[in-house]
């Protein structure tokens, strides 16, 4: 699926951009520090909320559902389904449809070499801290491939793409690397 920037006819109903949006998909562009949807301590201030209100603004019987999430601290492109069978064939066929997860990084350091793959198992604590651990009961195997594209003043500009979309996986992956 390619998504052209064709921003829609009520875009400023939301309080992020509207990328794209058709009878079938929402598309927008999530701010980092907005949770993709609800936790036990923030029910209100999520894309989700805001997504669903801005459809529901248009009609009372309109629904979203979320097709992938982003971590709170990722800004980025975020689809939602407008109906559940658009839902089903995002979720039956992502590995099919979705080609590639790619994210822009800024990290402290330089990594050990210009160009390469992490591969860890992670596992999540009881307080649902993510770390890279021994494979085992509950540890998820996560891929993260990474290029340098600028270096410099103890920073590092890095393209990364994704090969499985584990919570915090970008993140536990680049402090593994130092």
């Amino acid at each position: 699926v390619t998504i052209l920037a064709a921003p829609g006819p009520r875009s400023g109903a939301l309080p992020f951009p509207l990328l794209y949006e058709d009878e079938r998909l929402i598309v927008v562009n999530k701010p980092a520090k907005l949770l993709t949807v609800a936790t036990q301590t923030e029910r209100r201030r999520t894309a989700y909320r805001a997504v669903t209100d801005y459809v529901k603004s248009q009609h009372i019987d309109n629904r979203v559902f979320v097709l992938h999430r982003l971590d709170r601290d990722t800004s980025g492109v975020l689809m939602f389904a407008r109906d559940p069978e658009t839902k089903a064939l995002f979720q039956s066929r992502w590995n099919e449809i979705i080609l590639r997860r790619g994210y822009q990084a800024v990290v402290e350091g330089r990594p050990p070499r210009d160009r390469d793959t992490v591969r860890s198992f992670l596992v999540e604590t009881r307080t649902h801290l993510s770390f890279s651990g021994q494979p085992g009961p509950g540890a998820k195997q996560a891929i993260t491939n990474y290029e340098v594209k600028r270096a410099g003043n103890g920073y590092s500009l890095l393209e990364l793409s994704i090969d499985t979309g584990r919570k915090n996986q970008i993140r536990v992956h680049m402090k593994d690397l130092g």
